[in-house]
């Protein structure tokens, strides 16, 4: 007697059809492209006032344009993304460069700049941190946070966020297949290697998971700890002021410099503040991505749910992008001496 196996397959189903996702896509890359375009020319403008202002003044100048360059380097990258992507949906020819060209950039544009805000986001820890040594042990500050020492994280951090992602990309080659449909071939990036394989799970699961909910953490703890501390030196010198106004012309000089002093920590404090809670905001929703990934079926980059995974990580560059591209109006608005160093280059420049 013959057996046969009656067990039916059923069809998988994505979560999100291919019209949904290439309309989604259309409508989130548009602006994506202008954040990032904002972004190089912003980023642009600070490169060329912290070179001003002397990256060796300070270690904060120091720590920001590292920021800076991150975040420009970071918009950079990601300009091809969305580029690649139309020309790839509305643009009809053979031509194996356009149809391949999403492709291509995954791990030659794409992959560096999540590599960029990676770096950014260990930069916006170290300054967090920095800051809230300054306000918080202002007495030890020199002892505590020195120039060669900043260089040297900032050093560290960038090469230890590049090793990290090198194994991964040396382990996933291009690979040209056949397409029977066109009577050509496309392209794929082939992570599937063994070691590939296991270099994308770390890298999900120690980067993008662990490593940075434990930076989120360490920025909220930062800038909580120096906005209370700025506001009760604020209330102490506030008092101290009123009692020294009987005091002689002195006295009075020497408040004065207090106040001068309080003023520039408080706009140091409200510029730290102010990035580090825009990234806070910017890194939660974009967390959301490395989370999906152990919650839906086949998020990844070649599973049946891959349109939804491209989504999900187009609605995050849109994220990096604004994170990245409006750092600058927070440093007009708030440090006098940006503002003072920004009108003298466009002064000179037009006189």
């Amino acid at each position: 007697m013959d057996i046969s196996d009656s067990t039916e397959v059923v069809p998988v189903i994505p979560v999100l059809t291919t019209v949904t996702y290439e309309l989604s896509m259309l409508v989130l890359l548009v602006p994506l492209c202008l954040l990032s375009l904002l972004g190089l020319v912003t980023n642009s403008i600070n490169s060329v006032v912290f070179i001003k202002q002397g990256l060796t003044s300070d270690s904060t100048t120091l720590s920001l344009f590292a920021l800076t360059l991150s975040d420009l380097l970071g918009c950079l990258f990601m300009l091809p993304h969305p580029v690649c992507f139309y020309l790839q949906t509305l643009v009809v020819t053979d031509d194996p460069v356009i149809r391949n060209c999403l492709v291509l950039s995954t791990m030659t544009a794409t992959y560096p700049h999540i590599i960029c805000t990676q770096i950014t986001c260990w930069i916006t820890v170290y300054i967090s941190v920095e800051r809230a040594i300054c306000v918080l042990f202002p007495l030890r500050v020199k002892l505590l946070i020195q120039y060669k020492n900043t260089v040297i994280i900032l050093v560290f951090l960038t090469a230890a966020e590049i090793a990290c992602h090198v194994p991964f990309i040396l382990n996933c080659p291009f690979l040209w297949l056949p397409d029977p449909s066109r009577n050509t071939s496309y392209i794929v990036v082939n992570y599937q290697t063994p070691t590939g394989f296991l270099l994308y799970e770390l890298s999900n699961l120690i980067e993008s998971s662990i490593l940075t909910s434990a930076a989120m953490f360490i920025i909220a703890i930062a800038t909580v700890a120096i906005i209370t501390r700025v506001r009760t030196s604020s209330a102490w010198r506030t008092a101290m002021s009123t009692k020294k106004e009987t005091f002689s012309k002195a006295s009075k000089t020497q408040s004065s410099s207090e106040k001068r002093i309080s003023v520039k920590d408080k706009e140091a404090v409200k510029v730290i503040a102010s990035v580090a809670m825009l990234f806070l905001a910017c890194l939660s929703f974009s967390h959301i991505p490395g989370l999906a990934m152990y919650m839906i079926p086949q998020f990844s980059l070649d599973g049946y749910n891959k349109d939804l995974f491209h989504l999900f990580y187009t609605f995050k560059f849109n994220l990096d992008a604004l994170n990245a591209s409006i750092n600058f109006f927070f440093y007009v608005k708030q440090s006098t001496k940006y503002r003072q160093t920004l009108f003298k280059l466009f002064y000179q420049q037009f006189n």
